[in-house]
């Protein structure tokens, strides 16, 4: 398996009090951002319980996505480096507590999403059946009766004191690639709220979750290639 990942989606999820979605206060944060590194091509009103911040580039979608009770900062199909990713989150985090007229976060939810290149399988799917699973594919076909289309496993590791949040991993053969394999890593922080003066918190978490898809998962999946 090749060590490094192919990032395709980074995302995080600002979650704070419900609160009326305000056009003027929206419109001011995304004229404010025009001309510094985390700005925004355009803005979309389209619909009255969100708003939406987005670049296009290609493939690539950049977003912040306003709903009533949080914020989700988005990067797609992302051609954005992870630290990138990072300053983002650190530097409109602040500013979207002040627009929305919010104290703190009371929660927040990080999920990135990459594949990972087989080396010894042309198959991804074959690999997770017959390695992760000890099952054969014509057993699964026999017995259900119809074609597999992906095949998959779910992890869910529970919050402690030395490791903060729930991580929801899920790993899948890639559609769009059948020698890759589809990773997910989701985080959920709840425990802490999160102040303006407490972002790097979030940060820290979104580091810790990136560590563990790179040192944690590909190592383990590695290990049957």
């Amino acid at each position: 398996m090749h060590i490094e990942d192919r990032p395709i989606h980074f995302s995080v999820e600002l979650i704070h009090n419900p609160t009326p979605i305000n056009k003027e206060t929206l419109q001011r944060l995304y004229y404010d951002l025009i001309g510094t590194p985390i700005s925004y091509d355009s803005i979309d009103f389209s619909f009255p319980m969100q708003t939406r911040f987005y670049s296009t580039r290609g493939k690539s979608q950049s977003i912040a996505l306003f709903l009533l009770d949080r914020a989700i900062i988005i990067e797609e199909w992302t051609s954005t480096a992870f630290e990138d990713f990072l300053n983002k989150v650190k530097e409109l985090s602040p500013k979207i507590l002040q627009a929305r007229k919010q104290t703190a976060f009371l929660a927040h939810v990080g999920t990135f999403r990459s594949t990972f290149a087989l080396t010894q399988y042309d198959d991804a799917k074959i690999f997770i059946l017959e390695k992760l699973l000890n099952q054969s594919q014509e057993l699964i076909i026999d017995h259900f009766g119809r074609p597999l289309a992906t095949a998959g496993i779910r992890f869910v590791f529970p919050e402690s004191n030395d490791t903060p949040g729930i991580y929801h991993v899920l790993i899948e053969s890639f559609r769009h690639n059948r020698k890759e394999l589809f990773v997910e890593v989701r985080g959920i922080f709840g425990r802490t709220f999160i102040t303006a003066q407490k972002i790097d918190v979030i940060i820290e978490n979104l580091k810790d979750m990136r560590e563990f898809l790179t040192q944690r998962l590909q190592p383990y999946l590695a290990q049957y290639d």
